[in-house]
């Protein structure tokens, strides 16, 4: 029987599943040669993967975030980013999570985007913490001149006794919410 093309191009669009089996079969039995084969191509054709690229965005970017959707290649991705950055196993990123969330004065820092702190000096892990409140701590750790924890001490007695109240004599309030030019100004201090 000579070569249909009509016939076959019919064939593999309804039998698309059988094709790309076997497709898959060959090309698992077959790497070295494709290897081979692409640096071939590639070294006879430089700058074809960017033109490609170039003329298929659309194309590449849904082919790109439909692999990265599934769940298998998100969590080794996510397990090669903690190892890469911090030296962890998603086990042992896991342990610290429950840890924390377990512990009465370490789930405060916790949040709905927690994120893996770390001492930027040293790399030392710290724990987790939601992403603000760790890009805070961040801010205070590049702006102090003395001890995170003895700065942090000073903190809490600014906040607790602050010293406007002590040096006036009173409180005085001023203007509720962000401190600029508003069209309505509104002072305190605050009903109730």
């Amino acid at each position: 029987m000579p070569y249909d093309k009509a016939y076959h191009r019919k064939w593999r669009t309804e039998n698309r599943e059988k094709c790309h089996a076997y497709q898959k079969k060959w090309r698992d039995k077959n790497k070295e040669y494709n290897r081979e084969r692409h640096k071939k191509f590639m070294k006879k054709n430089p700058g074809y993967a960017k033109k490609y690229r170039a003329a298929h965005v659309e194309r590449e970017r849904a082919r790109v975030n439909e692999h990265a959707a599934i769940p298998e290649n998100k969590a080794k991705r996510e397990a090669k980013r903690l190892w890469d950055m911090y030296r962890l196993t998603p086990e042992e990123h896991a342990r610290i999570r429950e840890f924390q969330a377990n512990h009465e004065i370490y789930k405060l820092v916790l949040g709905k985007n927690e994120g893996t702190d770390h001492d930027h000096k040293t790399g030392l892990i710290r724990g987790m913490m939601d992403w603000r409140i760790n890009m805070a701590l961040g801010l205070l750790e590049s702006a102090r001149r003395i001890g995170l924890s003895d700065l942090f001490r000073a903190l809490a007695v600014y906040y607790e006794k602050p010293p406007a109240e002590i040096a006036l004599g009173e409180k005085r309030f001023g203007l509720i919410g962000l401190a600029k030019y508003k069209k309505k100004m509104i002072y305190g201090p605050p009903i109730g």
